[in-house]
């Protein structure tokens, strides 16, 4: 039930992003913005033919243009620093490489991992409490498959239930790599399997979180205080190692 309400405010939240961001802001940049533009030309000409006809009241318009214009500059040059120091306290968190090793499992089968590793660099701040959260989805239509809280590699994977309070973990701001569970593979299999963070005491196979060979796109989002980010991938599964993963533009949902 948790999985299913979280997995519909990520739909939400992707939506609405996608309608402010693409639909909003590039309607207005497109159409409004030259009509705008147009209109303040308009209005300029107005004000100069109007200071030409009156000096004296064109002399206290200047002088309050003036001034209105130094007010902005300095609003803007407020803004602009404000937003550096706002990014400066943010963590600066990217991804690096995909990464794949092979794991003997208990009963002497080896086992494929493919883990996405992260890191946060130097210009942020260190980011705590780092929580991590997979979807898996089907390019063009677009059609979710599965989402998944993921676990961190370095989280070990013997404490049974009681990962569900810990995985989550620390990015010093210092290059530092943290990988992040991706999928698993059985040995000689075509299919893969999404990981997830009970991976290790249950469901590790279960039908519905299987990546058949194809293509995908999926969406890592990482979260912690202050700090939520998305990052987009290609998949393809080719039926055989090696998995490829490259990062992709956002998918218009």
């Amino acid at each position: 039930m948790a999985d299913s309400e979280q997995g519909w405010w990520d739909d939400a939240k992707s939506w609405f992003r996608w309608f402010v961001y693409d639909e909003i802001y590039i309607f207005v940049r497109q159409y409004l913005g030259p009509v705008i533009v147009s209109a303040m030309i308009a209005l300029g000409t107005a004000i100069i033919a109007f200071v030409k006809l009156h000096p004296t009241i064109g002399g206290v318009a200047a002088g309050a243009a003036l001034t209105i214009s130094i007010i902005v500059a300095l609003a803007l040059i407020d803004g602009r620093r404000r937003r550096a120091n706002a990014k400066k306290n943010l963590p600066d968190i990217v991804y690096d490489h995909c990464r794949e090793h092979d794991v003997t499992h208990e009963d002497g089968k080896v086992f494929r991992y493919t883990h996405l590793v992260f890191r946060n660099r130097p210009s942020g701040r260190t980011a705590r409490d780092v929580a991590a959260r997979i979807t898996f989805l089907k390019p063009g239509f677009p059609m979710e498959m599965f989402a998944v809280d993921a676990k961190w590699y370095e989280v070990p994977h013997t404490l049974g239930r009681g990962i569900l309070s810990v995985n989550k973990i620390e990015l010093p701001a210092n290059n530092s790599p943290h990988p992040l569970d991706l999928l698993i593979r059985a040995p000689s299999a075509a299919d893969c399997f999404g990981l997830h963070v009970d991976s290790s005491y249950r469901d590790t196979f279960a039908p519905q979180y299987r990546v058949p060979p194809g293509d995908y796109k999926i969406k890592v989002t990482l979260s912690c205080e202050g700090y939520t980010q998305d990052f987009w991938f290609d998949l393809r599964n080719h039926g055989s190692p090696p998995v490829m993963v490259n990062p992709a533009e956002p998918l218009r949902q």
